[in-house]
């Protein structure tokens, strides 16, 4: 009963973890990762919230080296090394992800992405003043929600949270950025529309 997350939040740092159950644990969880920061903040938040079980602090955290490999298209296998243990979860044939009709992260993504003004630029110096000559703008809009995640999944697309306590009082979510290659837009976009500069 694995469930395994990765992470570019701040300020707890990037990290992985693995929150795993089964009789190879006695069928007690246990808890795999590389940044013990980020493991404590997702016990309080995310996976806590997912399943209670795995919010305590008293389950023991071991450090280890997490690792994936493979694409959602065909195989996928994620690895953890720790100085005692060596875990590989694999999936095969795997098929489109369900997707519900009212999700609200998968609805709040998608709108912050809902339409997209992209500009290429490149610097250059004029009369002393450093300046940025804007060479391409692409307009994007209609955002496909499978291929947003689907791309999110393969590394395509990253997300950048970026949540901060109030003075021991909870967390709030400072900004969200969603960081993907020019090229990539119209594999996400159902309508997009380039504009050279003459």
């Amino acid at each position: 009963m694995p469930a395994s997350g990765r992470s570019p939040i701040r300020p707890r740092g990037a990290g992985h973890a693995l929150f795993v159950r089964s009789e190879l644990t006695d069928e007690r969880w246990g808890i795999y990762a590389d940044n013990r920061e980020l493991v404590r903040w997702l016990q309080a938040t995310v996976q806590g919230t997912l399943n209670p079980e795995t919010a305590g602090s008293h389950i023991a955290v071991i450090e280890a080296m997490l690792s994936r490999q493979g694409d959602l298209q065909d195989s996928w296998a994620q690895k953890v090394h720790s100085s005692a243990d060596e875990i590989t979860l694999t999936w095969r044939r795997l098929i489109e992800p369900l997707l519900m009709a009212h999700d609200r992260l998968i609805n709040a993504s998608v709108g912050r992405l809902r339409r997209l003004v992209a500009v290429r630029g490149r610097p250059r110096t004029r009369h002393g003043i450093r300046q940025v000559a804007y060479d391409a703008e692409r307009l994007c809009w209609e955002p496909q929600a499978t291929g947003f995640i689907r791309m999110v999944a393969n590394g395509t697309v990253a997300i950048d949270f970026d949540a901060r306590t109030l003075n021991g009082r909870g967390l709030r979510n400072h900004d969200t950025q969603f960081k993907i290659a020019l090229h990539d837009l119209p594999r996400l976009y159902n309508h997009h529309h380039r504009l050279d500069h003459k």
